[in-house]
């Protein structure tokens, strides 16, 4: 089936599906880490429940705006950076065109973004599930902690290199789209 000048493989597709719902079931439901509490087990933390646990504290904080408010918003955006590879997956789904048509700038921008981004996603997460207190030991730390701010940061090299080449392979694979298409 044809679509102004696209192919659209159920193959293709399909991958995208499941990036897409893999990353946000992962980034939802898988925890990256436990604390470690005297009787020897703690609570799972996920990145959703780390970051609607920040926007609780947030939102109950009475205090005056201060240097700690002002990174705030950073630090959300570092535990959203996870999803940008889900977000670009479901933007291919729906809109291609739309995606082909961006401007090169635009995807180095973003890129630039989400590869700074996720360590601070991954420092906030480990830091989320530290106790601070002499002795104690240290949290239990789960693969979806890297895997997760890592694909994020590889969804946003990969933005870098479509922003980067214009009529790349990269950018004909990933926008499905023909190369003229490919950022102005």
């Amino acid at each position: 089936m044809k679509m102004a000048g696209v192919r659209r493989s159920p193959v293709r597709e399909t991958v995208l599906m499941l990036i897409a719902l893999g990353i946000s079931v992962l980034w939802v439901g898988a925890p990256y880490g436990r604390t470690v509490d005297i009787m020897g087990s703690g609570v799972p933390q996920t990145f959703a429940s780390t970051t609607l646990k920040l926007a609780r504290e947030v939102l109950d904080d009475q205090r005056a705006v201060d240097i700690e408010a002002a990174i705030v918003p950073v630090v959300f955006l570092g535990l959203l950076a996870p999803l940008y590879p889900a977000w670009i997956a479901l933007r291919l789904m729906s809109g291609r065109s739309r995606l082909a048509a961006r401007r090169r700038w635009v995807w180095v921008v973003e890129g630039v973004v989400v590869v700074l981004l996720s360590p601070i996603g991954c420092f906030v997460a480990i830091f989320a599930v530290s106790v601070f207190i002499p002795g104690a030991s240290g949290p239990l730390l789960f693969f979806p902690l890297w895997l997760l701010p890592g694909l994020a940061a590889g969804g946003g090299l990969a933005a870098i290199a479509l922003g980067l080449g214009r009529r790349s392979r990269i950018a004909r694979v990933i926008l499905a789209a023909p190369t003229e298409r490919c950022g102005a």
